[in-house]
């Protein structure tokens, strides 16, 4: 039993294949914003990891017997350096990501307006 304008979700209205300019808009503001997080957060994961594996390994060739005790600062150093290496490329692939969440969130606010405008000039 049907109440009203409500209706299950097997049912699409009539217009649906007619969608606004402004909901066109939303829709990708959302797919902008969800490419700004993931390209926020993908290196610095990334980063991150490899800073983790970079001092592990470093670490245990360090540790490992048999090395000439006075070459493991160096070897420490190395990997050391290359663990921080992963964290500045991971830190400024992130500036990228955050530049595309800004240009997301800006694109979303103008939709999410436009799409306000357009449901109050319908009323």
């Amino acid at each position: 039993m049907r109440y009203g304008s409500e209706m299950n979700a097997y049912e699409a209205p009539k217009h649906a294949e007619q969608k606004s300019p402004a909901g066109v808009a939303k829709a990708r503001a959302i797919r902008m914003l969800l490419a700004g997080v993931a390209s926020t957060v993908l290196p610095l994961s990334l980063g991150f990891l490899t800073t983790v594996a970079g001092l592990i390994a470093s670490f245990v060739r360090v540790s490992s017997p048999g090395v000439d005790p006075s070459k493991k600062a160096a070897q420490l150093a190395e990997g050391i350096s290359l663990a921080m290496n992963a964290t500045y490329i991971g830190l400024g692939g992130s500036v990228i990501g955050i530049g595309i969440l800004v240009a997301g969130l800006v694109m979303y606010a103008r939709a999410t307006t436009a799409l306000a405008r357009e449901s109050d000039s319908a009323r």
